[in-house]
């Protein structure tokens, strides 16, 4: 697995292409999931707080109950 994201600097053009294509897109596969994670729990917090309590056992802010910036 890991000889996989090795890149051939003395192969041909083409198949280093290939080798740095394919380490870019695993490297970035990484911070997509993280985004894509983040995301997904600042649009579901109500769904997400409660798995979190039950793994934790400690209790999330509730930021839905604080007062709403009036500034437009």
């Amino acid at each position: 697995m890991i000889s996989s994201f090795k890149i051939r600097w003395n192969a041909h053009l083409k198949r280093i292409n290939f080798d740095v294509h394919k380490l870019a897109g695993a490297i970035a596969t990484v911070f997509l999931v993280f985004t894509f994670f983040t995301g997904f729990c600042w649009s579901f917090g109500e769904f997400i707080n409660p798995m979190i309590y039950a793994a934790t056992f400690q209790q999330i802010a509730n930021y839905s109950s604080l007062p709403q910036s009036t500034h437009k």
